[in-house]
């Protein structure tokens, strides 16, 4: 190691790239290596990484991630977001042609079900254009197609027009009580579901940071069609959710996300945490 340090203060002096250094080179990779692969075991995180001159790429569950998006978290369970999904899905047989994934984000729930099933159909909404341009990239970067991926640019809300969505929140970005942001198109779920002549959804997942109520009378309108929804609830705002839990309730059974059935969702809910995930299932 002090070899090492040693050479690299020759930087300035000698070229690195030159034929002479070519063992330095090695040494000082994997030197650097070895100190990554060390914070890998702390953290005990289980997903590999892609690493080149462009930057470093995150890669899980056979679905590739910009390491540089300053909003990507690393969870200590370090599965793919899709992941728990597919389970629920698949432990209740349910088979996926048609998939509405609002608040898709970089798309890491949209990518993980187009390389699981290619053939299904998948709606990847974004209501942020900042986010929308790190989806775009992701899609464009892996190593399955993604040309059953359907990338739209507007928030669901509703009513049809313009809204105005936060900026500088990443996943967290929202249209609820907006003061400073950026203007994007809002679309009812309704017309979006006319629009694309879909007659039938297999997974409608829900995240929009609070506005998930928004699309109440949407899902009423169309509830026969949605085999299977998985929405978030912010638990700050969980008066604007009763209306839509009690209705949800009433016609589907619920689960939590740890698969357990939920026989009192509003309760459930109260004594959540800042946010929770919770399915309803025909």
């Amino acid at each position: 190691m002090r070899k090492i340090i040693l050479k690299l203060k020759q930087f300035f002096v000698k070229d690195i790239r030159s034929n002479e250094n070519r063992f330095l080179r090695i040494a000082i990779l994997r030197q650097q290596i070895s100190i990554f692969v060390s914070l890998l075991k702390k953290f005990d995180y289980p997903a590999s990484f892609i690493i080149n001159k462009e930057g470093a790429k995150i890669l899980n569950e056979g679905v590739v991630l910009d390491l540089n998006n300053k909003f990507l978290k690393l969870t200590t369970e370090g599965a793919n977001e899709g992941l728990p999904i597919d389970i629920f899905l698949r432990q209740h047989h349910k088979d996926l042609k048609t998939i509405i994934d609002v608040g898709a984000f970089q798309g890491e729930i949209s990518l993980y079900f187009a390389s699981k099933y290619p053939n299904a159909k998948i709606y990847a909404i974004e209501a942020s254009p900042e986010n929308f341009k790190l989806l775009k990239k992701n899609i464009g970067q892996q190593f399955f197609s993604t040309k059953n991926i359907f990338p739209f640019n507007t928030a669901l809300s509703s009513v049809n027009g313009t809204t105005m969505v936060s900026i500088g929140g990443g996943s967290e970005n929202t249209i609820v009580d907006v003061k400073d942001g950026t203007k994007t198109p809002c679309i009812t779920l309704d017309k979006f579901i006319q629009d694309n002549s879909i007659d039938k959804i297999d997974l409608l997942k829900i995240d929009i940071e609070g506005a998930e109520p928004m699309l109440f009378e949407s899902i009423k309108k169309h509830l026969e069609k949605i085999q299977v929804i998985y929405m978030e609830i912010t638990c700050s705002r969980l008066e604007y959710y009763e209306k839509m839990l009690n209705f949800l309730s009433s016609k589907r059974r619920c689960f939590s996300t740890t698969y357990e059935q939920v026989n009192d969702v509003i309760k459930h809910i109260e004594n959540s945490e800042r946010a929770t995930d919770v399915f309803f299932i025909n």
